[in-house]
């Protein structure tokens, strides 16, 4: 019996995916290394801040910091998104309203960081309806460790059968899915693997509640 939800938030509950992108392509410029990729992005997508750039110097052979790096990388994008509304993707405020009628606990697993987090949540109203927020910084691996998602069930006090997790990255699906979870790709269709999701969608508008939980 599936008894909560939890999501990925950026590309699944806001649209947030290209600020946190220029956020890290501006970080690895001003250290001075050689640029970020998209192939790369796409690749680490789903990491902590952290790992993130560890991969990042890793594979250049920079040595630097990649926490301090991390936390200007945080710094930036909470300064990107404060410029202009938070996009919230079209059906999510209807979604939440919904599985809060029908007594379902709502979780949100995300590798951002607890101020990113924070302020997108706070800004956007969306923390209201939110049981349990698990951020990178609660986390010692990120996805595709599934971590993440058996610390938040832990906090939901549910088991990780009775979970429906949405998620819009490959390694959060596989994060998901080593979870022992049930899970939904989410296709923003910026070249993720989601195929071995349970289901996928490109809309949330397009989930059918009665049919998921019967």
């Amino acid at each position: 019996m599936i008894k909560a939800f939890i999501f990925d938030s950026d590309g699944v509950l806001v649209d947030t995916e290209a600020v946190n992108e220029q956020a890290y392509f501006e970080v690895v410029q001003k250290a001075g290394i050689t640029p970020l990729t998209s192939e790369e992005y796409k690749e680490y997508s789903g990491l902590t801040g952290r790992e993130f750039l560890q991969r990042v110097l890793e594979k250049r052979g920079v040595d630097k910091d990649p926490a301090s790096l991390a936390k200007e990388k945080t710094r930036r994008a909470i300064e990107l998104l404060s410029q202009k509304d938070i996009p919230v993707f079209e059906g999510v405020r209807e979604l939440l309203s919904a599985l809060k009628d029908r007594g379902l606990k709502i979780g949100v697993a995300t590798s951002a960081s607890k101020e990113r987090a924070q302020m997108i949540f706070s800004e956007t109203g969306l923390g209201k309806a939110v049981d349990v927020i698990v951020t990178g910084g609660d986390i010692r691996h990120g996805k595709p460790n599934p971590e993440i998602f058996l610390l938040a069930a832990e906090r939901l006090q549910i088991q990780p059968e009775e979970v429906i997790v949405i998620e819009d990255a490959t390694a959060g699906v596989e994060a998901a899915k080593t979870a022992g979870m049930f899970c939904i790709g989410k296709d923003n269709h910026v070249g993720q693997d989601l195929t071995k999701a349970d289901l996928i969608v490109e809309s949330l508008t397009e989930l059918d509640l009665d049919q998921l939980l019967s």
